[in-house]
């Protein structure tokens, strides 16, 4: 007898929702594979560590490498969490000028960063951006069901 297993690697964010409906996707797609058994990472669910995380972490990943991928989205999500909008909107766009191109996740945190901030014309080019290029993603069906937060 054989089983074929289905295991998922993925990124997670600091919304639990985006990262339950981007595991489902997932595992939509491992079942559609043909696998009977899909693990998922653990602690999918949320990107648990940067709760308990102090910023200055963050502060001193950047200082030694001001371009830390790993770093940099996640610090941005918690400026943003935290209301500091400015810091998070540099970060982003630092983020997303040291990419080929922009992820979903890093749009649809510009997108959420200018839409508190205000400013519509901002988050319309983001929404456009992240409709264009990851019209799949659950970051864009969060976007379509109006779930920013």
């Amino acid at each position: 007898m054989s089983v074929r297993l289905g295991l998922i690697q993925m990124n997670c964010s600091a919304e639990r929702k985006v990262n339950l409906d981007r595991a489902e996707d997932f595992i939509r797609e491992a079942a559609r594979r043909g696998a009977q058994i899909v693990l998922l990472p653990e602690v999918f669910h949320e990107f648990f560590f940067i709760i308990y995380l102090d910023m200055k972490y963050f502060d001193r990943a950047l200082r030694l490498d001001p371009n830390n991928l790993q770093a940099m989205l996640p610090y941005a999500e918690l400026l943003y969490r935290r209301g500091q909008l400015q810091q998070a909107r540099e970060l982003v766009a630092r983020f997303n000028k040291l990419l080929p191109e922009p992820t979903a996740e890093s749009l649809w945190l510009a997108l959420r960063i200018e839409r508190k901030r205000g400013d519509r014309l901002a988050e319309t080019s983001f929404a456009a951006q992240l409709r264009r290029r990851y019209s799949s993603s659950s970051e864009f069906q969060s976007l379509l069901r109006g779930d920013y937060d």
